[in-house]
């Protein structure tokens, strides 16, 4: 469903303009004269319609600008990637052919990582540029965490663990995908339903839609918010170098259930986490030892 816009909802009504006719001519004072005219059963019957089709266009209106709060951003459908990958055979790549395969790698030509400056769930703000020196894992969550947030967020705690030591030269950074829940949270769902509250080196990002759209768009996260209010949004996971250059972009995915829950079987998950690990021990400075 495409994002709404302020062209109204489907159906309905278009208020026509009367056309003009010659006015006949009244005699106003004997008019004035006479007192107020009863009101006929018709006339009643057609200004209860029009109290009732008042009230139902002031309805419309009311949802049309409850749902064009949200500006408009980036569409999956739409949108260009900024960041340019490149044609790099996946044998040479970290874990070959097959772990290429199945977290949809592509190696990107490594500029610097579009800069952002964020409300931190650790406090505070924090920049991207501040975690130079360091491999950091980004992604795009949304804060209630009712999609596929939960098998994503369980996946880079995983991957957390199985860094060890390494992890000390590692941060996972989360940036809100939610243009109608950016208030700042000390532990947001995304954190705290995922395990991801419990680590120093994870952070939930969020702020005004001012400040995360350029970011959406920058990363090519498209983002669609329907006119019931529900959002959906594309699921991206970076790999950012030391230096602080885009070095590799992965597709994480989730299976929805019937009652609208995410879920994916517990060896994929580990599996998603063994690659995110390997990646990030590619990345990783070789100086990073004991937590």
């Amino acid at each position: 469903m495409a994002p709404p816009s302020d062209a109204g909802e489907p159906g309905a009504a278009t208020a026509e303009r009367p056309e003009t006719s010659p006015q006949p001519v009244v005699d106003r004072q004997a008019a004035f004269a006479a007192g107020p005219p009863g009101a006929s059963r018709k006339a009643i019957g057609i200004g209860v319609v029009v109290l009732a089709a008042l009230a139902i266009s002031g309805t419309l209106v009311e949802h049309v600008m409850s749902s064009s709060s949200v500006p408009n951003v980036t569409s999956p459908t739409t949108r260009a990637r900024a960041i340019r990958a490149l044609r790099v055979p996946a044998k040479h790549l970290p874990g070959g052919p097959a772990l290429v395969n199945f977290l949809g790698i592509e190696a990107l030509a490594r500029h610097a990582a579009p800069g952002f400056h964020l409300a931190s769930s650790r406090g505070g703000e924090l920049s991207l540029s501040a975690l130079r020196g360091k491999a950091v894992v980004l992604t795009f969550l949304d804060a209630p965490c009712n999609d596929a947030c939960p098998v994503i967020g369980a996946e880079l705690a995983a991957a957390d663990q199985r860094l060890k030591s390494a992890a000390r030269g590692v941060e996972f950074l989360i940036v809100n995908s939610d243009p109608r829940a950016t208030a700042w949270q000390a532990a947001p769902p995304a954190l705290a339903r995922t395990g991801l509250q419990h680590l120093a080196n994870a952070a939930f990002l969020t702020g005004p839609i001012a400040s995360l759209n350029p970011i959406w768009k920058h990363y090519g996260v498209g983002i669609q918010v329907s006119s019931t209010g529900q959002v959906a949004h594309s699921n991206l996971l970076y790999f950012i170098d030391p230096k602080g250059r885009v070095a590799y972009r992965a597709t994480p995915y989730a299976n929805e259930a019937h009652n609208g829950t995410y879920h994916l079987a517990p060896a994929l998950q580990q599996r998603w986490a063994d690659g995110i690990a390997t990646y990030l021990r590619a990345l990783a400075p070789a100086s990073s030892s004991h937590r």
